[in-house]
């Protein structure tokens, strides 16, 4: 199973600051619409905003997202994970390999290769440990 690892690059300190930036201007646009709406409340969790900021950016990159979009329930990681054969928990760990290596936009670089199971699953871990990182950081 995947472990919980720590960012450490300069490349992906750089990268988690930029993301911090995306999620607080994401945070200013969901208050504004609160004022526009007089007072209808949008409330969106920590990890919700981390999934939507990193879904934006593989869907930057992919120009679209996979079949179905991304979910946010990161309750149902642990079993999604679980149905990965080792061929496709193979293809993940190297893509969090390259997270951890070389940073996010590498990782997502490369995720057009690999299929929309592996995009999904790679995008559920990656939220789940940059909310974990983010909320360590006092950041979300």
């Amino acid at each position: 199973m995947l472990e919980q690892q720590i960012f450490k690059p300069e490349i992906v300190e750089a990268e988690i600051a930029e993301l911090s930036k995306q999620i607080e201007a994401r945070r200013r646009v969901l208050e504004a619409n609160v004022e526009k709406e007089k007072g209808v409340e949008i409330i969106e969790s920590p990890e919700e905003t981390v999934h939507a900021v990193l879904a934006n950016s593989i869907k930057d990159e992919l120009g679209t997202l996979p079949a179905g979009g991304f979910h946010p329930q990161a309750s149902q990681s642990q079993s999604y994970l679980a149905a990965l054969s080792s061929e496709d928990s193979e293809k993940l760990n190297g893509l969090i390999e390259v997270t951890f290596n070389k940073g996010i936009k590498s990782a997502v670089k490369e995720l057009p290769s690999h299929s929309p199971f592996i995009i999904q699953a790679y995008h559920k871990v990656i939220v789940e440990q940059l909310v974990s990182e983010l909320k360590s950081r006092g950041l979300i």
